[in-house]
């Protein structure tokens, strides 16, 4: 009787153990949830790409060889770094290491509308070829590496070939503009004055500390436009590439041809 209340009792157990098992069998298991996929986000890095030529700067860089030059457009002094520094610094130092002359300005000097920056020290490029300084005068041979440097940085900034007066002749329209303002003057009898005005400017050693804010567009009987600044003071003088030219002995005799009013400085359309 004992042995089988025992094993009824085992029977049980086993029985017992047995379910508890199946149910840990029949369970069901969750899977671990699979991280959400990620975005790949693929970043583009730009390629920084040289500039096309020196960038026109409004001043010289400290520490380099800089030229100098006015452009018509900008009507104020800009400047662009030589590219080759070791090339520019050793002709500098070669060209200002020849001075022969202690004259600077020798009647007759035209600027070529170039100069030299460098170390605080300005030199003038003269049509001749020379270079001039306070300190006295550098031949034309002498010069010529450096301004040959000079002058491809200033044409690869926007440097241009300078109108002359000659040029400024057979003129059949003209704009007056500054800022937003324009006025054109088409009347032939207006324009006959404006080209013998233009035309017939003298040379200015040394140029102007006028303003030159007031462009002129010029059309010409050969088909070709041409722009010149005008002194935006009361100075009859006109500008182009750095290179000036007095027209007059008052700027308002030319502004009157565009019924334009200029109070010294300030041009008002009318």
């Amino acid at each position: 009787m004992k042995k089988r209340m025992f094993r009824l009792l085992l029977a049980a157990c086993l029985l017992l153990g047995l379910t508890a098992c199946e149910e840990e069998k029949t369970e069901e298991t969750v899977p671990a949830a699979l991280p959400a996929p990620t975005e790949t986000t693929v970043e583009t890095t730009e390629i920084p790409t040289e500039p096309a030529g020196p960038v026109l700067l409004e001043d010289n860089v400290e520490g380099k060889v800089c030229v100098g030059f006015m452009p018509t457009e900008a009507g104020s002094w800009r400047y662009a770094v030589i590219e080759n520094q070791e090339a520019a610094v050793t002709a500098f130092e070669k060209a200002t290491a020849a001075i022969y002359s202690d004259e600077w300005w020798i009647k007759g000097d035209r600027t070529r509308g170039l100069f030299v920056e460098y170390n605080g020290e300005i030199w003038d490029f003269v049509e001749s070829g020379e270079l001039v300084y306070a300190l006295g005068r550098v031949k034309a041979e002498d010069a010529a590496d450096l301004y040959a440097l000079c002058e491809e940085a200033a044409l690869a900034a926007g440097w241009k070939e300078p109108v002359k007066p000659e040029q400024l002749t057979g003129i059949i329209s003209a704009t007056l503009r500054q800022g937003e303002n324009t006025v054109t003057l088409s009347d032939a009898a207006s324009l006959e004055k404006l080209g013998a005005m233009l035309s017939a400017g003298t040379y200015e050693l040394g140029g102007t500390g006028c303003p030159f804010t007031s462009m002129l567009d010029v059309a010409l009987e050969t088909g070709e436009t041409l722009t010149v600044a005008l002194a935006t003071d009361s100075c009859g003088v006109w500008m182009s590439e750095g290179y000036y030219y007095e027209f007059a002995g008052d700027s308002q005799i030319l502004y009157d041809l565009f019924g334009v009013a200029f109070p010294f400085g300030k041009m008002e359309i009318q």
